[in-house]
């Protein structure tokens, strides 16, 4: 058995590559789909060649998926095949980026944030290794252990396939200006809190400074009393 590893992705300047268009590069996808007609059979473990692509078509992607070395199974694990019998229930799709653009789009917390203590700092550790890491960790057992479906001819639904890597780009994008305006938004709120406090702090300051007067009592004039005999 042969489990699913992260590997890196090549890049060339040969031009004959710009043709070649890999729109669901970086992106896994789990579909669940209805079948009928159970039977146990061996199945084949597909291949996965190694991709290299033109140096201008990487775009934001680093890596892809590929086999890793084959593990010893203690004991065999029974496949199965199936028939389709209609179109996909749900599908699931992951797409995996680099860890910088993750912390752009604000899915990761970046390198420099503070107050993260006790089980925030292991939150967070857990968070980056999560993109970083190398094996997709059971993925290879769910798909031996469960009956996988035999699609080979089967009528596939056009209208479910992915998306061009355009439209890949715009929401990239729209997530990078959404984080923009709120870390701007942010800023601004922070420097009126911080003008606010200095015009509370000058206010005091110069009540403080008011010369405040005494109240001077004058001592009244002696009265003069005549103690002389008439």
């Amino acid at each position: 058995m042969k489990p699913f590893v992260f590997a890196s992705l090549k890049s060339s300047d040969d031009d004959d590559l710009v043709e070649l268009a890999y729109d669901n590069l970086g992106t896994i996808e789990l579909k669940i789909v209805p079948v009928r007609d159970f039977f146990q059979s061996a199945i084949h473990t597909p291949s996965l060649d190694t991709l290299q692509v033109h140096e201008r078509s990487k775009k934001a992607v680093t890596q892809q998926i590929t086999l890793g070395d084959p593990l010893t199974l203690q004991a065999p694990i029974p496949t199965f095949k199936a028939q389709r019998s209609g179109p996909d229930i749900v599908r699931f799709v992951f797409r995996y980026r680099p860890l910088d653009v993750l912390r752009a789009n604000g899915l990761v917390p970046p390198t420099n944030a503070t107050g993260l203590v006790g089980d925030n700092s292991v939150r967070k550790r857990k968070r980056k290794a999560g993109p970083t890491a190398t094996t997709l960790v059971g993925s290879s057992s769910l798909s031996n252990q469960l009956p996988t479906p035999d699609t080979e001819g089967s009528d596939g639904d056009p209208s479910l396939s992915e998306s061009d890597g355009g439209a890949q780009d715009v929401l990239e994008l729209k997530a990078l200006k959404d984080r923009m305006d709120a870390l701007e938004a942010r800023l601004a709120s922070r420097d009126r809190r911080k003008k606010g406090s200095k015009s509370k702090k000058a206010k005091l300051k110069k009540e403080e400074d008011v010369d405040v007067k005494p109240n001077l009592k004058r001592d009244p004039e002696p009265e003069i009393i005549d103690l002389t005999l008439d």
